[in-house]
This record gives C-alpha cells, structure tokens and sequence, in this order.
C-alpha cells in the first residue's frame, strides 16, 4: 500500500476543428454550443481507451474507470524535444523523475470503478498519461494537441484549492458538490486523493501514522479511494467535480514523494472535512 501511495468560440469552428482531429475507437471529442470540447478517457485493468488527437483549449474530460483494482490516470505535456518514447522510458525506470520532462497537467486521484469529471487546459504540443498504480506501470497513452484553442472558458467553479507550502488551503465549505479548482503555486508538482477517514480520527492521525513508518491500523480507508484532483504541476490549475460523498469525515492528502522520498502528506500536506447530510 506505500508503494501505491508513492507512484473540454463558437459551435461552428468548434465543429470544424473537431471534424478534422479524428478519433479512438470508444472515445469521442464532443462539442455543442457554448460548450467547452468534451471527451471521454475509459481505463480499466487491461488498456486505456482515448482519442489519439485533441483540440487546443479548455476541454471537459471525464474519466471513466473499471475493473476489480483502483486506476489513477496522470497527464503530462511534454517539454520541447522530448519523445514520447524517451518519456515512457524515464517514467518506467526504477528512479525515473517524469516531472522533469513535462508538466503535469492533471488526471485524477486514485480511484475504483466510477467516473471522474474534470477540465484540463489543453496547448499544442504531445500529451503522454499512464495509470500510475501498485507494480510496473503498463497502462500508458497519448494524443497530440492541435489547433487553435476551441474553448478559452475555464469552467466556473463553487471554490478553490490552493496548494500552498505543502499545505491543501480548502475553500468554506468543501465537501459539497460541484466543481472545484485546483492550483498549484508552489515550485514543485502536487495531487490530491480523497479517503474516508475511520471512525474517531482526524487528519493530524495520518500524518502521524505516516510518519511513524506506517505501522498499525491506518487512520483512513486505504481499501477505498474516493478519487480527487489529479497532478498538476508547479503553477498549473485544474477543475474537477466532487461528487455527492456520503455523509461523514474525510481526508485529502497529496501523496507524492518529495526529493528525500518522502510522501507530501508524511510533511503534512493533508486536510480533513466533513460531508454533512
């Protein structure tokens, strides 16, 4: 479970862009009328089904996920230069830094079968994601980014997460559904998964346990991820929607690891709320 832890101008040249960018089998670029560019990605425990181009711009992409284990899709732009070949490379070696050679761009938390709505800002260029869970990372895909932008309309949001000195800084509120934007001030990449928490403890509990070596009963449901902001790099923004969560107390937590190896959340990047029926 450590292991795991650490790895969408106008609606006729919406239509003529989309018209000429062509698609994978299963997953279709839409556009309507004062509407960003919306795409469904499908993963499950086997591939990743995408389109393999995409428009410039603000694009509504809604993950959907399957199977019998958890999926946790990120999505990086890469740098000028660099091949996807030479990306996957990195991203697979045993001491690979993935972030060097893109930005992180979002994705989602880790999640099980369900569906993630997000919106991404999209810019020329090539988009490598994978599905970064326990074990060799297998399930890896990409599209190329071109065109002018279609949508330049970030969708509006209820609240806003910072993320701030390896602190989440929560909106009032937070846990009530709707879209949220995500952003990332600080000089290096962050993320967010949601868990439940157990019954009596907090979020200063998983630091804690972090912290001790991850000995004993985890203070959250590792068993079930809630999904959340996916990686963004360092002054990039995201949107996702929080679903309708069940009444209780949760944790967001960003579990990357910084230079040392140690987990963000293990430094105290985690933030607790309670969804209220």
């Amino acid at each position: 479970m450590m292991k795991t832890l650490a790895k969408t101008i106008t609606f006729a040249l919406a239509v003529a862009t989309l018209a000429a960018l062509g698609t994978g089998a299963s997953a279709t670029v839409v556009a309507s009328a004062s509407a960003r560019p919306s795409v469904t990605i499908r993963v499950d425990d086997h591939r990743i089904t995408a389109p393999t181009r995409m428009p410039a711009g603000y694009v509504d992409i809604h993950i959907v996920t399957s199977g019998k284990v958890h999926h946790h899709l990120a999505f990086w732009h890469l740098n000028r230069g660099v091949t996807s070949k030479r990306f996957i490379r990195v991203m697979k070696g045993p001491n690979g830094d993935p972030f060097k050679l893109g930005t992180a761009i979002g994705g989602n938390g880790p999640m099980l079968a369900g569906r993630l709505d997000t919106t991404m800002r999209l810019v020329p260029g090539r988009v490598v994601f994978a599905d970064i869970v326990e074990g060799p990372t297998t399930r890896i895909a990409s599209f190329q980014v071109v065109g002018a932008p279609v949508s330049t309309q970030p969708p509006a949001a209820v609240g806003t997460i910072v993320n701030r000195s390896y602190r989440f800084v929560l909106p009032a509120h937070f846990g009530r559904p709707g879209v949220y934007r995500f952003t990332n001030p600080d000089p290096v990449a962050h993320d967010g998964v949601i868990y439940p928490l157990v019954k009596g403890k907090s979020a200063a509990d998983l630091v804690h346990w972090l912290q001790g070596g991850g000995k004993g009963r985890p203070p959250v449901v590792f068993a079930r991820p809630l999904g959340g902001p996916g990686v963004i790099g360092s002054h990039w923004t995201s949107w996702f929607r929080l679903p309708k969560l069940a009444p209780g107390r949760y944790v967001l937590g960003c579990f990357l690891p910084d230079e040392r190896g140690m987990l963000h959340a293990a430094i105290g990047m985690v933030a607790g709320f309670v969804v209220r029926s």
